[in-house]
């Protein structure tokens, strides 16, 4: 009995391969049929559609064509009156020659509109052969054409310059208008980065430019995209082709299964027939029964002369079915139920256990700084990490928050203290939205874009390889002082919410690098060289800069958390070395630098001179102010006074605070100030973007301002008033000490002749310069900076400080 079962069994597999080979094949074959017919209307397909954009890309060409034609007719006579009739002209304007005699457009800004049409208008004014260019002008499109004029009313050489509206030709002329698809215009950007224009009907606009023909009027593309996806007319005889191969893959596997279907069922016959013959005992009068499949015989036999040496192995009277009785199953192990519940049960989640407070000692003071939580790596444990992340989500659910935004940096450490702060939120019932390895500015840009006004980045900022923490923003808020002690609190007391939230994964990178690509307009011929010191920047910092259209060369630009190459703080400038020498041996533009975390940025200018970040304020506010007149711009203690002469000198109001980028950020929201930054590089911009600090948003403001100046940086900060001043200085003084020693010096300190300041610290103001001593909120040490009219006055005032130092804090080296 178990012999033919298991006989019939592999029959039954046997018939199921057979037949499953046959498909499968008959399938490939149908398959290879459907995409030969299928390639083959793709192509058919791909060149109509080509030629489509190609008729669209020829329409816009005309109408860039006629348009330099125009003006090369009327620059014969030079002719700026406006006095002509063309589709969507908006203006005609003579651009007159520069004062210096040569061919520079850029001294009047008040002419040109931004670096595109300069560099056109500059190169019509060397006699180069030009061609019409387009640009967007806040949310329209703008076609220009320049040619050189014969000469102006003064009998000097001048410029042609023509403006269209480019929607005229999409609106009233037709040219997107189609009936078999969708037409559509796209602008080409830096490594082939494609911005939808405009396109035709009322559809829904198309994703990208998959079949597209280039013009003549740089950087436009028209594309065609089909109504459906293969054309009708494609592919007919094919497709019949197709279906009848379809119907003889059919009825050959209905044969096989049918044919199979006969021969199982006769199997199943003879299979019962020798099963009676083994359980009805015959004796030796047995006979073979009458069989269908003729190779069963042999079996057949075996079976009967079994019996009749056996004699039957069946009792009297027990019949076939009592027999065929069947062992019963083994019960289910009680091991495989258990992994079954844990592994695919659908029952509702345990919720975690309620976190008890951790001892004081497990939660060391001098992490919890003034704006951030940080300290060397070792002191953040896991159950450290875990009660951060439970009290920050606690402290965001009580301010009605339902969902916050974590990031990390580069740092070997990061993983480890994610995994746990991710735990910690999760465990207060709040939702943790992971933009993975991000730079902190992405993380604050994440925060608005995702419309989840809170955040925390894992990072050690610009400290050593060994340190990390976290910095953190609930409810637009970043916590500085008395919201960063009351997490401390929280945590010694115990005071968590408890519940489970959700857990999700989102890429941010691409979203910010468009962002900024969509705001700054930034002259393609720049060449930048990008430190990014093995940082987070790294994640997005080549992109960005070759997405605005620089020519960028990469330096210390692969992650590593280690810094390998030298320490990622750009405000030291022993670390701006390697940038300076890239910068000169490549004769770059410029070169930037980031922090370890992105939101801190070093300049280095063509000529190899370091340029301090009240300096870069400098150019910064002076370029606002001229579009945002009596704007608030805020700054630090440790910046130059000359930074509060310029804005008061272009007409804004300087407002000094303590350092710190949160209480930058404070201050910047409460008075409305649009620009704001401190010494140590992070840059604050709230005109145009959120208002946060990011370095690599700064550094695309500034190419763009000297796109539009038409000056290198060294030109521009030649403009600049030149102080002497020293960089930042440092007294090593122990985490525990530093505030007492601070507390002395400004209790004691007395300073003759001198405006003194408090803010932050003590800032003493003479005549001819000034002087800081502050405690650091970042490391174990007072912080120092002096700046005199000249060098006699610098060293006046280093003295008069050294002197008190010495005085109040005898056992201190002041080092200086």
């Amino acid at each position: 009995m178990t012999t033919t079962r298991k006989a019939t069994s592999a029959f039954t597999t046997a018939r199921n391969r057979i037949a499953a080979g046959l498909a499968i094949g008959l399938c490939a074959l149908l398959a290879a049929l459907l995409t030969w017919n299928w390639s083959s209307a793709r192509l058919a397909q791909a060149r109509w559609a080509e030629a489509q954009a190609a008729q669209a890309a020829r329409t816009v060409s005309a109408y860039g064509s006629l348009l330099q034609a125009q003006v090369g007719a009327l620059a014969e006579r030079c002719a700026g009156n406006g006095a002509t009739v063309f589709p969507g002209l908006e203006s005609l304007q003579v651009v007159p020659l520069g004062g210096l005699g040569i061919a520079d457009p850029s001294f009047d800004a008040a002419l040109l509109r931004n670096n595109i049409e300069t560099r056109l208008v500059g190169r019509a004014f060397n006699g180069e052969t030009t061609q019409p260019e387009a640009y967007r002008d806040g949310k329209r499109w703008t076609v220009i054409s320049a040619v050189r004029c014969t000469a102006d009313a003064g009998g000097l050489p001048a410029v042609l310059l023509a403006r269209a509206d480019l929607g005229v030709l999409v609106r009233e002329h037709g040219v997107l208008q189609s009936g078999v698809g969708t037409l559509s215009l796209w602008a080409r950007g830096a490594e082939d980065h494609f911005r939808f224009i405009a396109h035709g009907g009322d559809g829904a606009a198309p994703q990208s430019p998959r079949y597209r023909a280039d013009t003549s009027v740089r950087p436009l593309y028209a594309s065609f995209e089909p109504v459906s996806s293969l054309p009708s007319q494609a592919g007919a005889a094919s497709t019949v082709v197709a279906l009848a191969g379809l119907g003889v893959a059919l009825a050959l596997v209905a044969l096989v299964l049918l044919t199979f279907r006969r021969l199982g069922g006769a199997l199943a016959t003879d299979a019962r027939h020798l099963a009676e013959l083994a359980l009805e005992q015959r004796g030796t009068t047995a006979t073979l029964p009458r069989l269908e499949v003729t190779e069963l015989a042999g079996l057949g036999e075996a079976l009967l002369a079994s019996l009749r040496r056996h004699g039957g192995s069946t009792a009297p009277g027990e019949s076939a079915a009592a027999a065929r009785t069947v062992a019963p199953r083994p019960a289910p192990d009680p091991l495989e139920i258990l992994d079954e519940t844990e592994t695919g049960g659908s029952g509702d989640a345990v919720p975690p256990p309620a976190a008890a407070p951790l001892p004081t000692a497990h939660v060391p003071g001098e992490i919890f700084r003034d704006y951030d939580i940080r300290g060397r790596a070792a002191q953040i444990d896991p159950d450290l990490a875990l009660a951060i992340g439970r009290a920050i989500g606690s402290e965001a659910l009580e301010r009605d928050c339902r969902a916050i935004v974590v990031g990390v940096d580069g740092r070997d450490s990061s993983p480890r203290l994610r995994e746990q702060l991710v735990k910690g939120l999760l465990a207060t019932g709040i939702d943790v939205i992971d933009t993975g390895t991000v730079a902190t500015p992405m993380l604050y840009f994440a925060c608005h874009h995702l419309c989840t006004p809170s955040g925390v980045m894992v990072t050690g900022s610009h400290n050593p390889a060994d340190h990390n923490g976290f910095k953190i923003m609930i409810d637009g808020e970043t916590l500085r002082g008395a919201g960063i002690a009351a997490l401390r609190d929280r945590i010694l007391e115990g005071r968590f919410r408890e519940g489970q939230g959700s857990y999700r994964i989102t890429g941010i990178d691409t979203d910010y690098v468009h962002a900024i690509v969509d705001d700054v307009l930034v002259d393609g011929t720049q060449r930048v060289v990008v430190d990014c010191g093995n940082g987070a920047a790294s994640v997005v910092a080549e992109d960005l800069f070759r997405e605005l259209g620089c020519e960028v060369i990469p330096l210390h630009c692969t992650l590593d958390g280690r810094f390998p190459n030298h320490h990622p703080d750009p405000a030291e400038p022993e670390n701006l070395r390697d940038l300076v020498a890239a910068v000169q041996a490549h004769r770059a533009t410029l070169g930037v630098a980031f922090d370890g975390d992105g939101d801190r940025i070093g300049v280095v200018s063509a000529s190899g001179a370091v340029v301090t970040a009240d300096r870069l304020l400098m150019l910064l506010a002076r370029e606002l102010l001229s579009r945002h007149p009596g704007a608030d711009v805020v700054f630090d203690v440790k910046c130059s006074r000359d930074l509060p002469a310029i804005v008061a000198q272009h007409g804004g109001r300087p407002i000094m605070c303590r350092s710190g980028h949160s209480w930058i950020k404070e201050k910047m929201k409460e008075t409305g100030a649009l620009l704001g930054g401190e010494f140590t590089g992070h840059i604050c911009f709230r005109d145009r973007w959120y208002g946060f600090d990011d370095a690599l948003y700064c550094a695309a403001r500034l190419l763009e301002i000297l796109a539009t100046e038409g000056r290198s940086l060294d030109e521009l900060l030649a403009t600049l008033p030149q102080s002497v001043a020293t960089p930042e200085l440092r007294i090593a003084v122990a985490e525990e000490a530093k505030f007492a020693a601070m507390e002395a010096i400004a209790t004691g300190i007395a300073l003759e002749n001198a405006r003194i300041s408090r803010i932050d610290g003590v800032r003493a103001e003479f005549a001819d310069g000034w002087g800081l001593v502050r405690a650091s909120n970042t490391s174990a040490a007072l912080i120092l900076r002096f700046e005199g009219r000249d060098t006699q006055a610098l060293e006046r005032i280093r003295g008069v400080f050294r002197f008190e130092l010495e005085r109040l804090l005898p056992d201190l080296d002041p080092g200086f």
